[in-house]
């Protein structure tokens, strides 16, 4: 997937993408984002066309990054948006108290999980699954 789109709005914000973030609920888009090499990549399973049974293979899909061509999928996926607010501020703490560690994708959510208001997928090593 053509990571145009978000270049191109890491550019006009004169935002390097490493520091954006993406919302994405397709496996095309976290593959876009992923092929901009976005600092943070959040899948979204919470959409009404997400049937309650799909809620894990959605995720897991998401989380793979099947569609990137550097293998980067979603870091995080969440079900409730209200949770996003908690996500955006721990990102923005770890990129100013440790870059290196963003740099490397190396996110421990483990420490926001209790903060979320409903549950979330992560990739293995990154807090587990909740």
């Amino acid at each position: 997937p053509d990571p145009a789109v978000y270049l191109k709005a890491a550019a006009a914000e004169g935002v390097a993408p490493a520091k954006c973030i993406a919302v994405e609920d397709s496996a095309s888009g976290v593959g876009s984002a992923g092929n901009a090499l976005i600092g943070l990549i959040v899948g979204y399973v919470g959409a009404s066309h997400i049937t309650p049974d799909a809620l894990d293979a959605h995720a897991a899909m998401l989380l793979l990054g099947a569609k990137s061509t550097n293998g980067i999928g979603a870091d995080i996926v969440l079900k409730d948006m209200e949770d996003l607010p908690i996500l955006v501020n721990h990102f923005l703490d770890l990129s100013l108290d440790e870059p290196e560690r963003c740099a490397a994708r190396d996110f421990d959510f483990s420490v926001v999980k209790a903060q979320l208001r409903d549950r979330c997928w992560l990739k293995a090593g990154a807090g587990g699954a909740a």
